[in-house]
C-alpha cells in the first residue's frame, strides 16, 4: 500500500483562524465579527480592566476525529509565561460529516468565547493559547501598552474676519 502525499496532515486537527474581536458570535455555522483581528490593548495605567471582547477560532476537524467528544481550552499567559490565574475557557463538542461533504473532508467548527471581566495586571505581551484535546494548536500574542493621558482641548474653528465682500 502506498502512502498518499499529505495524508498525515489530513488526519490532524488544525486551526483556520484564531483572533480576538470586539464582538463575535456564531449563527448558523458562520462567525459574525465586529472589530476583529487586533493585537494591542492601550491603557493609561495598570492594572486595567479589559472591555468585553471575544476570542474566535475556526477548528478544522479531520474525518478520523468525527463522532468523538473533543475538548478545547483557551488559556492566557502573562509576560513571564505563567498562566493568568482565573482565566481559562473550556468547551466540548462533537462533529460529523454533513451529507454534501466529500469523503474524508474535514469539518470546520467555529468557536466564539466571550471574555468579560478580564484584568491585565501590567504592560507586556500576553499570549492566548488554544488547545484541542490537550494538544496545543495555536498561540495569539496581545500587546498591552501603557499610553500617556492626553488632555483634550476644545476645538475652535478658525474664523476669518469678515471682509467687504461678505457685507
Amino acid at each position: 500500500m502506498t502512502d498518499l502525499v499529505g495524508v498525515d496532515e489530513l488526519q490532524k486537527a488544525s486551526v483556520g483562524a484564531f483572533f480576538v474581536a470586539d464582538h463575535a458570535e456564531v449563527v448558523g455555522g458562520k462567525v459574525y465579527v465586529n472589530g476583529g483581528f487586533w493585537s494591542r490593548l492601550q491603557f493609561p495605567s495598570y492594572p486595567a480592566a479589559v472591555p468585553p471582547i471575544a476570542i474566535v477560532a475556526a477548528l478544522h476537524v479531520p474525518a478520523r476525529m468525527y463522532q468523538a467528544e473533543h475538548v478545547f481550552t483557551v488559556s492566557l499567559e502573562d509576560p513571564d509565561g505563567h498562566e493568568v490565574p482565573g482565566f481559562k475557557a473550556e468547551g466540548r463538542f462533537r462533529v460529523g460529516a454533513s451529507p454534501d461533504m466529500e469523503l474524508g473532508e474535514p469539518t470546520t467548527f467555529p468557536v466564539v468565547l466571550p471574555v468579560v471581566g478580564l484584568t491585565i495586571q501590567r504592560p507586556g505581551t500576553y499570549i492566548f493559547v488554544l488547545r484541542l484535546n490537550k494538544v496545543e494548536l495555536a498561540r495569539l500574542k496581545i500587546h498591552a501598552v501603557q499610553v500617556a493621558i492626553v488632555q483634550q482641548l476644545g476645538f475652535m474653528p478658525l474664523v476669518s474676519p469678515p471682509t467687504e465682500d461678505d457685507a
